[in-house]
């Protein structure tokens, strides 16, 4: 049901057709249809940015490169490795 701003100006003691404020503008009200759910913009997008997916990730990877990092120091401080 869409809203009728129209019959919402009568109800508050509006009266009168009304008129546009150009020559030539729309005299008829817009219809809005109403929101019926709570979701916001871009909630009925087919595909969402993963944004918190990415974040994980990028939390994950930059902890393996350190760990990584430092196995590698750790491993070439070990002279008995290479002989």
């Amino acid at each position: 049901m869409p809203l009728d701003g129209h019959s919402y100006l009568v109800a508050q003691g509006w009266i009168g057709k009304g008129s546009g404020l150009r020559e030539g503008a729309i005299s008829r009200p817009l219809a809005i249809p109403q929101k019926r759910t709570l979701a916001g913009v871009g909630k009925d997008r087919d595909e969402a940015f993963p944004f918190w997916d990415q974040l994980r990730f990028l939390l994950i990877f930059r902890r393996l490169k350190a760990d990584l990092r430092r196995i590698i120091a750790f491993i070439l401080q070990q002279p008995s490795l290479f002989n």
